[in-house]
């Protein structure tokens, strides 16, 4: 008898063996009689003698189903049947039913190949029964995914939104932000970790699916790589899209995002250095444009962020520099040569915007003309000039013209050329050397000039003059700290001890004019827009000099007359009580209206930063003022300096004098603050990122503020951050941002730095350190570090240089000698002896 013999009824006995080998029938063949849900096959296991259900291969739905009929699934494709529907939901883990036919409708539009490919059978391509058929299954099944997700989320019909052609715009706002959902850590890169996110659960084509998506890019995909392979259109990763605009100050101002809206429900958030932008005054923003409601200004200038509402890891930056026009020099402003000599003239830019289209040389009103003797050459610092051989014919007016898209500016110098039978005393004297400079002594005795040329010493203004009480008790002079040149003739020089300023005629050195304020001046500065020296004294009150560069002439010598100062006083809505100003750090200049004072506070220390606007002589108080920013610090946080960086309006808080313990190596240093007056937020970490730079920390930024001191050049284009032995330098771009460009480690502490433009178009820096008899010389435009030693240079803590030339002045309290930044040595002028010498300041010739 066999399993599948058929009889009649049987006898009680037979019966009994009948149901006996039945049994032993079924146990032989296990999965006769087991039940697999639809997609799924018995599978016995032959050592235990189970069975257990596994995925149908590939061909098991159509070899079953002769007439299959498809059937549309829930994740939005269609399927050749329910049995492929279910052993697709098996194979990738996925929980699938059938929906109504017309939910695929935009699935089949967009399919390149029909539907029946997926009926297509492969071979097998791992120990996992997973064949390359399934692998792009997965693939087509993990982009309909990621769209569905980012067009429901963006509020826009799934219908509408994936029927698009392969170069729609929606195809591009959509792989932007589902790259950006991908790479979680925002580094531009794609990797098998994060892909390993957006599955439910393991799958066993896992690896497959990550082979095909990154290819043989072994730190992940970028955004090209993965559109490529989940055939989505090729476009540029918005966030590394970087969109510049320019525009005049005064103007006004537009600033779009390149990212686009996706649907409804997405919107576009701005910001700048981590500030929000509705926290700014004077902005507002509306589908993805941020409008300046007011005239554009330079401290508007920076790098603005726009990201996706929905997704906070899609942004572009769109940076913005707001020119203004440039602000130049020529020097020397007249040179006298004889026939035959050459001559050089320097147009240097001095301040304004760093987007200047060009530099251009005029003469007599004309455009020069360049041949075997004229030639104009191009700069860092401007243009220079030079003429070979001098002739009759090239004296007069040479005119340096600057121009961007804020405005033209021009300054003229001249050149007078003498013939062999004119001396000095017929003709002008004979120019000096180029970059030759005279250096102005203010010491106990007086005032005196030193000339590099002929290293003569000259008595300017002499303390025991007669009938002048030029200084206290007509034997030594007390002088405050650096003069401050007015226009091109007059000098101010500060009298703590008399309460009073000193207005000096530099070409008429005996002829003076004081300016009694009744208070210890301590801080000096001069607007050229309005004629204008602003005063601070140490006890709080701030007062203008008008007119400043004017002088009276009817005097030979000794006082000519009094000037008269004017109170300055704070608006009443600036809230700031005149009776709390504890110092003021910084006051108007030619580079902005900008004055920066510290308030005394219940608990700390406020600083207020008032827009004094164009304060003109007919208003007692400027009704024009304003604050642009309020910051609280601790008292222990000492600053005695503010630095402004116009473009972007960066506010730099910290501490310029230090003691020489305090400079030494290892020693504590004074902490840097950095204010952006546009939001009122310290934006130290934006600023300075490679002091905050830690290994393994996501965040980057430290808990302190950075430390040391901060040099910023005259033109504001380049800062020197000295923090212990470490020296960085930054430049300023047109943005606002700070860009390293040199870092070295100088070995010895730094007391004092400042900045020198060389005739040959380069800038350097000259810094005094505590290593005695050491200069350290810093060339930017060789990117070179130079510490000189000299024996000259025992014992003389201090250098003074002029902002242009190839010359510097190394002192001490009673005795200076002449350096040569060029050749990097000290000169053939003997050492210069003075009594009390307490500051330096350089008239360029």
């Amino acid at each position: 008898m066999t399993c599948d013999s058929k009889s009649g009824p049987l006898p009680l006995l037979i019966l009994i063996i009948t149901i006996i080998v039945s049994a032993q029938c079924e146990t032989g063949n296990p999965c006769d009689n087991a039940v697999c849900k639809p997609g799924r096959v018995c599978r016995q296991n032959d050592v235990e003698n189970s069975t257990s259900c596994v995925c149908a291969p590939v061909g098991f739905c159509r070899r079953r189903h002769r007439r299959p009929k498809a059937v549309c699934g829930s994740d939005g494709r269609r399927y050749p049947s329910h049995c492929e529907l279910h052993r697709t939901a098996c194979v990738t883990g996925r929980k699938l039913r059938p929906l109504p036919a017309t939910a695929c409708l935009a699935y089949d539009a967009r399919l390149k190949t029909p539907t029946a490919e997926m009926e297509t059978s492969t071979e097998l391509t791992d120990q996992n029964n997973c064949n390359s058929h399934q692998v792009s299954v997965l693939l087509k099944q993990l982009r309909f995914d990621l769209m569905k997700r980012q067009c429901q989320d963006a509020g826009k019909t799934l219908e509408g939104c994936l029927d698009y052609s392969a170069r729609s715009k929606d195809a591009e706002l959509i792989m932007d932000r589902i790259f950006a959902r991908l790479d979680t850590n925002s580094n531009g890169r794609v990797t098998k970790f994060e892909l390993a996110k957006k599955f439910a659960k393991p799958d066993p084509c896992f690896n497959l699916v990550v082979n095909q998506l990154l290819g043989k890019a072994e730190d992940g995909a970028n955004r090209e790589m993965l559109g490529n392979a989940l055939d989505l259109p090729e476009t540029t990763a918005a966030g590394s899209r970087q969109n510049l605009s320019t525009s005049a100050t005064g103007g006004w101002l537009t600033l779009t995002c390149p990212l686009g809206l996706l649907g409804p429900f997405e919107s576009i958030t701005w910001t700048r250095r981590s500030i929000e932008i509705q926290s700014i005054s004077n902005r507002s923003q509306d589908e993805g444009q941020v409008s300046i409601t007011g005239m554009a200004r330079q401290m508007d200038s920076g790098v603005y962020k726009c990201c996706s509402s929905l997704w906070p890891r899609l942004c572009a930056s769109v940076a913005l520099a707001a020119v203004v026009p440039p602000y130049i020099r020529v020097q020397p402003s007249m040179l006298v040569r004889r026939e035959g000599d050459s001559a050089q003239l320097h147009c240097k830019i001095v301040g304004g915007s760093q987007e200047d289209r060009g530099l251009r040389w005029l003469f007599k009103n004309s455009p020069i003309k360049l041949d075997g003797e004229v030639s104009i050459k191009l700069t860092e610092t401007g243009s220079v000039l030079s003429i070979r051989k001098l002739g009759h014919r090239h004296t007069g007016m040479y005119t340096c013209r600057a121009e961007n898209a804020a405005g033209v500016t021009e300054f003229a110098a001249t050149i007078y050329v003498r013939s062999p039978t004119e001396t000095d005393y017929s003709s002008y004297p004979l120019s000096l050397p180029a970059g030759a400079a005279s250096a102005v002594v203010f010491h106990a005795g007086g005032i005196s000039t030193i000339e590099a040329a002929d290293c003569a010493v000259r008595s300017a203004v002499s303390a025991d003059f007669d009938d002048v009480t030029l200084c206290e008790n007509l034997v030594s002079c007390a002088w405050g700290r650096a003069p401050v040149l007015a226009g091109s003739h007059v000098m101010f020089a500060a009298q703590p001890s008399l309460g009073r300023l000193l207005a000096l005629q530099t070409s008429r050195w005996l002829t003076f004019e004081p300016v009694q304020l009744n208070c210890p001046p301590s801080l000096m500065a001069y607007r050229q827009q309005t004629d204008q020296l602003w005063v601070a004294c140490g006890t709080g009150g701030i007062f203008v000099v008008d007119s400043a560069s004017a002088f009276s002439t009817n005097v030979d010598v000794g006082l000519s007359r009094r000037r008269t100062a004017r109170r300055w006083r704070f608006n009443d809505v600036d809230s700031v009580k005149a009776e709390k100003l504890r110092r003021v750090l910084r006051l108007p200049d030619s580079r902005s209206t900008v004055l920066v004072a510290l308030i005394d506070d219940v608990n700390d220390v406020e600083v207020v930063v008032i827009d004094v606007g164009d304060y003109r002589q007919q208003l007692e108080v400027d009704g024009g003022s304003m604050v642009l920013a309020r910051v609280g610090l601790p008292r222990t946080v000492s600053v005695d300096t503010a630095d402004l960086l116009v473009q972007g309006g960066t506010l730099l808080l910290h501490k310029s004098t230090v003691n020489k313990s305090s400079a030494t190596l290892g020693q504590s240093e004074p902490t840097i603050i950095a204010i952006d007056l546009r939001t009122g937020a310290r934006v130290e970490r934006h600023l300075f990122p490679q002091v905050y730079a830690r290994p393994n920390d996501e965040e980057g930024i430290a808990a302190v503020a950075p430390t040391g001191r901060i040099f910023v050049s005259n033109d504001q284009r380049h800062v020197m951050h000295i923090s212990g032995s470490n020296v960085y330098v930054y430049e300023v771009f047109p943005t606002g941002e700070l860009s390293l460009t040199l870092h070295d480690v100088a070995g010895v502490a730094i007391r004092s730095a400042q900045f020198q433009a060389t005739p040959d178009g380069g800038l350097k820096i000259l810094a005094r350190t505590e290593r005695d008899g050491a200069v350290l010389v810093v060339d930017l435009k060789a990117h070179v570090f130079q510490l000189v030693f000299d024996e000259k240079l025992d014992n003389k803590p201090s250098v003074s240089a002029p902002e242009f030339g190839n010359l510097a002045l190394v002192h001490s309290h009673d005795s200076a000698v002449f350096f040569n930044t060029t050749s990097l040595a000290v000169t053939e002028c003997s050492e210069s002896l003075f009594v009390g010498l307490q500051s330096v300041h350089w008239l360029e010739n």
